[in-house]
């Protein structure tokens, strides 16, 4: 993080020369990443009638989901070897190459390819673009910074449909990667302009070690069936794939703890009496509980309350505007107000989960809507100032992993949300066609059975505030 620590904490300043063209380029690195999931999801219909592969779309998820998960937890690491800036240039030549990958593919296969491509090049760009806000700007606009980059990923919410239907629309669905693929040429040719090598750093003898392909294994295994468990119906082998999965993440995380300067993950991620420990694992348990709206909101709505994909989708779309919404107002805070705003975010997130037991099947539609605003805005709220609270005052490598480890962490969440939802969705007796009865079942157990999650999630913020405060 630079040293200007007397730059006052105005929008204004966050578009000075110095600092504008970083902030542009962290924004449009993370609306990449964040628009592809909402375009993937709006043109699949379209890309299985054209090239097949029905039973592997789950894949198409899967496999970005890992190769994000890989890629953000290997950014650190790699940036003080090589330089934040070409690491960044590069996760954006990865990303566009899975895009024209995607839009030639003859066949599901080589989809497939490209989704993982595009995993770990958007993966790799969001997390050295948080990375980019804590270590480059002066902590009084990091807050800003990250109010900046907010509003880009709500847009996401909102364009991301509209470019994959538009393209599914009139026939040409591989014009949509054709579009990404340009964007992040256009983006990777920018990233030099603007940070130069990022500030590369002198390489010692531990950081300059050979790629850590063994931890990198065991995180992308543990991942992957992680979030293979939420597909399988059958609850046995559901339930091995989620002990065997977080079994992996477990081995990879001591392996990591002792790789000393070569780690991945910051160091206070396994020492007690830090803020770092309590802050990880609660935004890991909070992660969780925003799966089961994205994944099962809109089947659930439509068949529940007659409402179309694009209108589900919309309702599903408030969460990113709840989040863009909150971090813009509150992003101008003095200090002494950050750890209520972290507090207060995250109680309204474990809130938000037996709300939308009660009302995704009950409805009405819109009070399902304002409760994902709500969610979506407690979780912006605290995230803007977790990141600030926990990467400041650190050393240029510490700052680094624990930004890059806020991305990796939240995406392992997402994916263990991903298992434990589909579990208890199968067992609520989630089908291709259900009445109304079982939907409604189904409605209210994938997140009655997160509410452990959500009082777990409590349980580390009341240790992270104590903490703070100590």
């Amino acid at each position: 993080m630079t040293d200007e620590t007397t730059v006052p904490a105005g929008w204004g300043n966050l578009f000075q020369r110095a600092y504008l063209p970083k902030v542009i380029v962290a924004c449009l690195a993370v609306w990449l990443h964040a628009a592809d999931e909402m375009v993937i999801t709006t043109l699949m219909a379209s890309v299985i009638g054209d090239i097949g592969g029905a039973d592997r779309v789950f894949w198409n998820f899967t496999l970005y989901e890992t190769g994000s998960v890989v890629a953000s937890a290997t950014g650190a690491l790699m940036a003080l070897r090589y330089g934040l800036g070409r690491v960044m240039a590069a996760g954006a030549l990865t990303y566009g190459a899975g895009c024209v990958l995607a839009a030639i593919a003859p066949a599901m296969e080589v989809m497939l390819a490209g989704r993982l491509l595009q995993g770990l090049g958007g993966g790799l760009m969001v997390a050295l673009a948080f990375m980019l806000v804590a270590r480059e700007l002066p902590k009084t606009l990091v807050a800003r910074a990250l109010a900046a980059i907010s509003v880009f990923w709500g847009a996401s919410a909102f364009v991301g449909p509209l470019i994959g239907g538009l393209f599914a629309e009139i026939g040409f669905w591989r014009g949509a990667f054709w579009l990404f693929a340009a964007k992040a040429i256009i983006l990777a040719a920018l990233i030099p302009a603007v940070l130069g090598d990022g500030g590369r750093r002198p390489r010692d003898a531990v950081v300059a070690g050979r790629p850590p392909y063994v931890r990198l294994a065991l995180l992308a295994l543990g991942v992957t069936a992680v979030a293979s468990a939420g597909i399988d119906p059958a609850p046995l082998r559901s339930i091995a794939l989620l002990a065997t999965g977080i079994g992996l993440v477990a081995l990879f995380l001591l392996r990591d703890a002792a790789s000393a300067g070569a780690r991945m993950l910051p160091a206070d991620l396994f020492r007690r009496k830090t803020t770092t420990q309590p802050g990880l694992i609660l935004l890991f348990l909070f992660s969780i509980l925003l799966v089961p709206l994205s994944a099962y909101g809109p089947v659930l709505m439509i068949g529940l309350h007659g409402i179309s994909a694009l209108e589900a989708g919309y309702v599903i779309a408030t969460v990113s505007f709840g989040w863009s919404g909150a971090t813009i107002l509150l992003s101008g805070l003095p200090p002494r107000y950050e750890i209520p705003v972290i507090g207060g975010g995250f109680v309204l997130v474990a809130l938000a989960v037996p709300a939308l037991a009660l009302v995704l099947g009950s409805g009405p539609v819109w009070v399902i809507a304002l409760v994902g605003a709500l969610d979506g805005a407690g979780f912006g709220m605290a995230w803007t100032y977790l990141m600030k609270r926990m990467t400041e005052n650190q050393d240029a490598a510490e700052g680094n992993r624990i930004a890059g480890a806020m991305s990796t962490i939240s995406r392992m969440g997402y994916a263990l949300g991903a298992g434990l939802t589909g579990l208890a969705a199968n067992l609520a007796g989630f089908a291709d066609v259900m009445d109304p009865t079982t939907a409604r079942s189904v409605a209210f157990w994938i997140f009655a059975a997160l509410v452990p999650v959500a009082l777990g999630g409590l349980s580390a913020l009341a240790l992270f505030v104590v903490r703070s405060r100590a």
